[in-house]
């Protein structure tokens, strides 16, 4: 059975507690950091969300990753793919196509290996701080790797958050960090510049 519904569990955190984490897991593992620029679309076909995203990083190649599921849910399908980084805008104009609701975002991640499959990044966004753990599982595993998960969590002394909170996490995230992108020239103009610095 593959390996292809990505479980991921998150906490919002203050930034000082990011740097106090930070600081004891890079004594501890290295880590990989990765400034991110990513065009978000969100939408629903038939019964079905989608959670379609073109990203890339400082010095990575640029992906496409399809999220199938309800929006924040822990445990959707996930597929994704590398492009050519000269693809991006392409596929942005194809995705746009959809009409869904779309942003870009920009973050600050820091990529830790926690062994067993099981990665967990410290994500800054300006003024907001979170993190994510996550592994990808099937449905006869699942269980069993939430509660390696929750056992992280655990250590550092923080409960995931449930989906309404989450929710409430990503509308601040829209807020204050995110920038929105309607797929109008202009927005255009403003992604190819931003593209120049990743």
């Amino acid at each position: 059975m593959p390996n292809n519904i990505e479980l991921e569990l998150r906490a919002e955190i203050t930034l000082k507690k990011f740097k106090a984490i930070l600081e004891k897991l890079r004594k501890r593992k290295k880590f990989i950091k990765t400034d991110r620029l990513t065009v978000m679309f969100l939408g629903t076909i038939g019964n079905h969300d989608y959670d379609i995203r073109v990203r890339t990083g400082r010095g990575e190649d640029a992906e496409v990753v399809f999220k199938k599921g309800a929006y924040h849910k822990h445990d959707r399908i996930e597929v994704s793919a590398k492009i050519n980084k000269k693809q991006f805008i392409d596929f942005v104009r194809i995705f746009c196509l959809f009409e869904f609701k779309s942003k870009i975002t920009i973050r600050s991640n820091y990529l830790f290996d926690m062994g067993d499959d099981i990665f967990l990044t410290l994500v800054n966004a300006g003024p907001i701080a979170y993190i994510e753990i996550e592994k990808m599982s099937n449905k006869r595993n699942l269980n069993d790797n939430k509660k390696k998960i929750i056992n992280i969590f655990n250590e550092f002394d923080m409960v995931p958050l449930e989906s309404r909170g989450f929710n409430d996490l990503c509308d601040r995230l829209s807020v204050f960090s995110d920038k929105p992108f309607n797929g109008k020239p202009k927005d255009f103009v403003n992604l190819k510049k931003l593209l120049t610095i990743y």
